[in-house]
């Protein structure tokens, strides 16, 4: 493993120089995941590159209207096995989330490359660029293209328009800098369709998701002090209204939104007997949730960070939310 960050040119040389290259990213990809994998695939292909881009999960049905989001394959879904130069992982901080199936597929690489943003990363790529500050994956595969002077491809501009715009909260998070929004500028005058684009993201979901957000809010709590506020979601009304995995994605942006609360977190209920984790913070000063949620074997960002753990969703909400009322007590875990 490298002790020291390689820069986007090296990055951008050793992806000019594999034979052939196999993307993936985590499992129950988001918009930076899928966006920034679908936006590097197509930049490569473009320059020339043979080019596979696999997810275990595959395409959330949200997701499903992005340009080329059909080119995301099931590793299940592939009957011959390509010989892979390059393995790049994107936008994933544990390799156990790209999924044992792709882990297989990619078995026989010479070489694995990891990009990202999240400061909880292992580093387990052969070589690993992850830059913490940057808000977004997508907004780093931006970079890359601009600095190796590739074109930027109608493909690529819808998809890290994606990437970038999910994973700032519509550029409201912290992280979100000058350059998130001069890259912005970019996309738009690239020809990008803002109103489309932002219907397509925003205001596109299933009946279910409300249904599921009426749930949901019956099972609110707070701590006695406001400073926490959190849901469950368990295996009964997730079968119930037929919720698929991504009908979630955002809402705990609502409990994180009252007033005084601090931190919010979803726990979902999986068939596989975990619990999935999900913690916003406010204020990393007060909770930093990427550190609670370490403690949990999991990570992410010091305002955004999740862990799968063991057990119901009783004891697993307790012993986190226990440990998330130490931090905002004592600033410790």
């Amino acid at each position: 493993m490298e002790s020291s960050r390689p820069t986007l040119r090296d990055i951008g040389e050793a992806l000019q120089g594999a034979h052939s290259i196999v993307i993936a990213s985590h499992t129950r990809p988001d918009g930076d995941a899928l966006g920034s994998q679908i936006a590097l695939a197509d930049t490569l292909r473009e320059i020339g590159k043979t080019v596979l881009a696999v997810n275990e999960d595959g395409v959330p049905a949200r997701y499903a209207f992005l340009p080329c989001a059909s080119s995301v394959r099931l590793p299940s879904s592939l009957k011959e096995k390509p010989g892979v130069h390059l393995f790049v992982a994107l936008d994933t901080g544990d390799p156990e989330r790209i999924g044992d199936q792709v882990w297989k597929f990619v078995a026989g690489r010479q070489s694995t490359l990891v990009i990202d943003h999240h400061a909880s990363n292992h580093r387990y790529g052969d070589v690993n660029f992850v830059d913490p500050d940057s808000p977004a994956t997508g907004q780093i595969i931006f970079e890359l293209i601009e600095t190796m002077g590739w074109p930027l491809t109608p493909t690529a501009r819808d998809n890290l328009w994606t990437a970038i715009a999910t994973d700032t909260g519509s550029f409201q998070y912290p992280a979100t800098t000058a350059r998130t929004f001069e890259i912005a500028s970019s996309l738009l005058d690239a020809g990008l369709n803002l109103s489309w684009m932002s219907a397509m993201l925003f205001q596109n979901h299933p009946f279910r998701r409300l249904e599921l957000l009426r749930e949901l809010l019956g099972t609110v709590q707070r701590s006695a002090e406001g400073k926490i506020a959190s849901w469950r979601l368990s295996q009964e009304v997730i079968k119930r209204f037929g919720i698929q995995p991504d009908d979630n994605e955002g809402l705990i942006d609502l409990i994180r939104s009252i007033s005084g609360v601090v931190a919010a977190v979803s726990f979902e209920e999986e068939q596989d007997g975990t619990v999935r984790i999900s913690a916003r913070s406010k204020d990393a000063s007060q909770a930093d949730v990427s550190r609670i949620c370490q403690a949990f074997g999991g990570g992410g960002h010091r305002l955004a960070a999740g862990a799968r753990v063991q057990g119901t969703l009783e004891t697993v909400s307790e012993r986190f939310l226990a440990a998330l009322s130490k931090e905002l007590d004592h600033g410790t875990p």
